[in-house]
């Protein structure tokens, strides 16, 4: 299953919009639209419904530590 591109593909899906937003990394600063996943976690989307973690240049700067 591929994650869902359009925002009626998303709310079928189960996802919930919230906001809209800018990505703050250093420079990126690219716009961003917030939803809830259907287990209530919130995700930034690029506006085209891409996750926003595969296109932003400063993803490292977001990476959380693997625990040990």
């Amino acid at each position: 299953m591929s994650f869902p591109q359009t925002r009626p593909e998303l709310e079928d899906a189960g996802f919930t919009f919230d906001t809209v937003g800018r990505c703050r990394g250093v420079r990126c600063k690219a716009d961003l639209h917030w939803w809830f996943t259907p287990k209530g976690k919130r995700i930034p989307l690029d506006p085209d419904g891409t996750p926003h973690w595969a296109t932003c240049v400063d993803q490292a700067q977001f990476k959380k530590p693997r625990r040990g």
